[in-house]
């Protein structure tokens, strides 16, 4: 309250019906003090199902345009982890912004999210881009319950791979990110932040490419998806 104008405000939901979408809506408005957010986004396409549930009669989507035209959501976007369920929800809406995983590992070893980078790029939507900080799956429950970031279902980079870090980001901007979307741990939001502009103002180079290329032959068979 009272920092409005100085923000940037997004906010999502989980629901796939309208009914209980505009419920949540209306109760992170009153939470959050605010008459609209600046982007406002239908959480977790993971599949076909998510995206018919979604568009169906009485389904979120109804109340997303809605909120749209009355200026109570100034952008509509998207968050999935599956690129055929994201690629369709493109077909079916002018979403502004999807948020997808635009990792090195994963982009590397199957070429995830270049489709959706193009279509992205072709119809102007923003891609924002998570999981480029992930350095690779866990490999045992125990291995994540016992490190500094038990909560990320995959493992982060450490703050000690400043490089590969530096490397991974500029390598998810040369797929097509237009937004670097960091975890949430301090460690590697901060980190993100402090090296903004070293990683924006200079394009991928042939030491990162090197670097990310070795740490590959580590990794490659430790997919997250």
């Amino acid at each position: 309250e009272g920092h409005r104008n100085d923000v940037y405000l997004a906010c999502k939901t989980l629901c796939r019906d309208r009914k209980s979408a505009e419920e949540e809506m209306k109760t992170s408005r009153k939470l959050l003090k605010t008459d609209y957010f600046d982007t406002y986004q239908l959480h977790a396409i993971n599949g076909m199902d998510d995206v018919e549930q979604a568009f169906a009669k009485g389904g979120v989507m109804e109340l997303l345009d809605e909120m749209k035209r009355a200026g109570i959501a100034r952008h509509i976007g998207f968050t999935a982890h599956n690129e055929e369920a994201a690629l369709e929800m493109l077909r079916r809406y002018p979403f502004e912004t999807v948020l997808f995983p635009v990792n090195w590992l994963m982009h590397m070893k199957t070429g995830m999210g270049s489709r959706l980078a193009k279509v992205a790029k072709e119809q102007g939507i923003g891609l924002l881009g998570m999981k480029f900080m992930i350095d690779r799956a866990w490999e045992s429950r125990e291995e994540r319950f016992s490190s500094r970031y038990p909560k990320s279902w995959c493992k982060p980079f450490s703050p000690e791979d400043g490089e590969l870090i530096v490397a991974a980001m500029r390598y998810a901007l040369s797929v097509g990110a237009d937004v670097l979307d960091p975890p949430g741990n301090f460690e590697s939001f901060s980190f993100a932040l402090e090296h903004a502009d070293e990683v924006f103002s200079e394009e991928l180079t042939a030491q990162d490419k090197e670097l990310l290329a070795a740490r590959f032959l580590q990794n490659e068979d430790k997919l997250f998806f």
